[in-house]
């Protein structure tokens, strides 16, 4: 017996080195290329990579397609992406070390070529810009994508600003109390601040930066802050509370201007602690002026818990329009633009059915869920709310979804 199981054995290993003696010789040299304009929607997901952090990425997907296109290596820290409109260019906020995890201190602004995922030039800045587990609200691209604002935190606050075209810093500004920058109008950014208020800094044409306002405070920031996780919608900005309130600001006057407060749940709602979700909560569909909301139910304490539900709101008339039940938690989500849009989340994926999952749940608790979780991607037709994409186990739970 023990004869026959060696025999067997010594057969599979030589039917494995016969199979690998037969496949192709592979070509050195070769690079993904990728035709940007065939893709009328791509998907970035820019990934930290803890608890290794020297090592982040930026993974390239169709979500069309439901392919996998490619990776940039972004360096220690990485801050996250800024996606230009033209889709000619990314940018990736990075920090390197002269020793990887030591020695001298380098920020750059690395501009990456996305038709092949290489690497075009970078921008050294003042080696102090913010890292944080959330990517978003710490760098804007304004002023038609070409100038750049990167939050630096030391613990003093600053920003920097950077000219895209031109290849070079402009200045840094000291932002005493206000860290977030948000595009405005023109070659206008606007930081906001812990008291509610907003900075409001503007690029002059000789490339000088002068403070263009110092706006009184827009809300109430300590009985009910904002998250930072704003998105655009036109020349307006939709942010959300931890309570679940929306607040539209308008840019249109030069300044950050509160022009809406209004709540994502009906006071039944929230005496059954249904709750925000997630450290991406909220996307903005501007062609048909719909907010989405990532949601669960849970206590005070859990505001950045997954989600299982995305709640649809008509932004006009501040009412929702429906419930999407999601087929697995979400971390985030993000909305493709133009006809036919897309839902993307980032996914929670934890291989147990429900029955096993409760037994690990209530015997070893949540630390042992945490173990077995997988973190993807997943792709919904926004209209029907079905997944017809999935990526199971693609990055950290942090990481961050840029559509484009």
């Amino acid at each position: 017996m023990r004869r026959l199981i060696l025999f067997i054995f010594m057969g599979v290993g030589l039917g494995l080195l016969s199979a690998s003696a037969e496949l192709p010789m592979e070509e050195l040299g070769l690079s993904l290329t990728v035709d940007v304009d065939a893709h009328p929607r791509l998907l970035w997901l820019a990934d930290s990579n803890p608890p290794y952090f020297a090592e982040g990425r930026a993974h390239l997907i169709d979500p069309d397609g439901g392919r996998y296109l490619g990776m940039i290596n972004t360096g220690y820290w990485f801050g996250g992406l800024d996606v230009p409109a033209g889709r000619d260019r990314v940018y990736a906020r990075e920090t390197h070390f002269s020793r990887t995890t030591r020695g001298t201190r380098t920020d750059i602004i690395a501009t990456y070529d996305p038709s092949n995922l290489g690497f075009v030039s970078e921008i050294e800045i003042p080696p102090r810009r913010a890292a944080a587990v959330r990517m978003q609200g710490f760098s804007a691209l304004f002023g038609g994508d070409r100038y750049l604002a990167v939050a630096n935190f030391t613990p003093a606050q600053s920003v920097t600003f950077i000219d895209m075209e031109a290849g070079q810093v402009l200045g840094e500004e000291p932002t005493p109390g206000c860290i977030s920058p948000f595009a405005g109008a023109g070659a206008r950014v606007h930081v906001l601040c812990a008291n509610g208020a907003f900075i409001t800094f503007e690029v002059q044409e000789d490339g000088s930066i002068v403070t263009a306002d110092y706006s009184d405070p827009q809300f109430d920031a300590y009985e009910d802050p904002v998250s930072i996780a704003a998105v655009r919608n036109g020349e307006a900005w939709v942010f959300l509370s931890l309570d679940g309130y929306i607040h539209e600001f308008s840019t249109v006057g030069g300044t950050m201007q509160l022009t809406n407060r209004w709540s994502v749940m009906t006071e039944r709602e929230r005496r059954k602690d249904w709750r925000i979700s997630g450290l991406q909560h909220l996307a903005v569909h501007e062609q048909s002026d719909q907010a989405f909301v990532l949601i669960h139910q849970g206590d005070a304490a859990s505001f950045e818990d997954p989600g299982d539900e995305v709640w649809v709101f008509d932004l006009t008339s501040q009412t929702r329009t429906r419930r999407i039940e999601l087929d697995d938690l979400a971390l985030g989500i993000a909305v493709s633009q133009g006809d036919e849009p897309q839902l993307y989340t980032r996914s929670v994926h934890i291989p147990l059915s429900g029955l096993a999952l409760l037994w690990v749940y209530f015997t070893e608790g949540e630390a042992a869920l945490e173990a077995l979780a997988t973190y993807g991607v997943d792709i919904y037709d926004l209209e029907s709310g079905q997944r017809y994409h999935a990526f199971e186990d693609l990055g950290a739970p942090f990481a961050t979804l840029y559509p484009w």
